[in-house]
């Protein structure tokens, strides 16, 4: 069956509300549609939870779970997962460690961590959708891409801030708001989900400056020199 994404936020807003702590793990495995089978047999306990110590939850080639309390180091309990032999055993995907106020996550076979309160988890549900066979398929060119990306949008904010002296939480504020508005005009020229006219017109307004000033509220003429001189020369 199709993931439903809406959904899913809407279930992780469920379970990182719901009352009991011992059901939090397999809500959310339920929510990245784990048979419920699977998840009667590891709440059961015997050898389909491969947890090692109470309180443990670990689903085969999977998750392995371990609730923490308020005191405890979620990166040292991280680290020792880890490299513990369950983990190796077992072929665990994600490790994911709480005291249900943050979450530390890994992702072993991708090797992208997640470290966020328990409150932002449903906005950061794409990290587990291998869980529900969504994988994230990502080339080495479109890393370097990405990577080079973000050097030049570092360098044009550095350049706006230095050239029109923005200094000011507002300003600043501004200058955020206006990148954004940036990256959404080459992604969605990238994309072609823009059409053809309207690229074209902002890319004329761009040009004569327009577009610049009332994307920060910045002096027309600084910004269209900057912004000329570092990224359209």
């Amino acid at each position: 069956m199709a993931l439903n994404h809406g959904k899913l936020m809407q279930a992780l807003e469920a379970v990182i509300q719901g009352a009991d702590r011992d059901d939090f793990i397999f809500g959310l495995l339920a929510a990245y549609q784990t048979p419920s089978a699977t998840l009667t047999r590891v709440r059961n306990g015997g050898n389909d939870n491969v947890g090692t110590r109470e309180g443990d939850v670990g689903v085969r080639r999977k998750l392995y779970f371990r609730p923490l309390d308020a005191d405890a180091d979620p990166f040292r309990e991280m680290e020792a997962l880890r490299h513990s032999e369950a983990i190796r055993r077992h072929q665990i995907r994600f490790i994911l460690v709480t005291n249900y106020q943050d979450v530390l996550a890994i992702d072993l076979k991708a090797g992208k961590t997640l470290d966020c309160q328990l409150e932002d988890l449903p906005r950061q549900y794409n990290f587990f959708l291998p869980l529900a066979g969504y994988e994230t398929a990502r080339t080495h060119s479109e890393r370097d891409a990405d990577v080079r990306a973000a050097e030049q949008m570092g360098k044009l904010c550095d350049t706006l801030r230095r050239d029109n002296a923005l200094d000011t939480p507002e300003d600043l504020h501004a200058l955020n708001v206006f990148l954004t508005r940036v990256l959404f005009c080459l992604f969605a020229e990238d994309t072609d989900i823009s059409p053809l006219q309207a690229r074209h017109g902002h890319r004329a307004a761009r040009e004569k400056g327009a577009a610049v000033s009332r994307g920060a509220g910045m002096s027309r003429q600084t910004c269209n020199r900057s912004l000329t001189r570092e990224i359209l020369r």
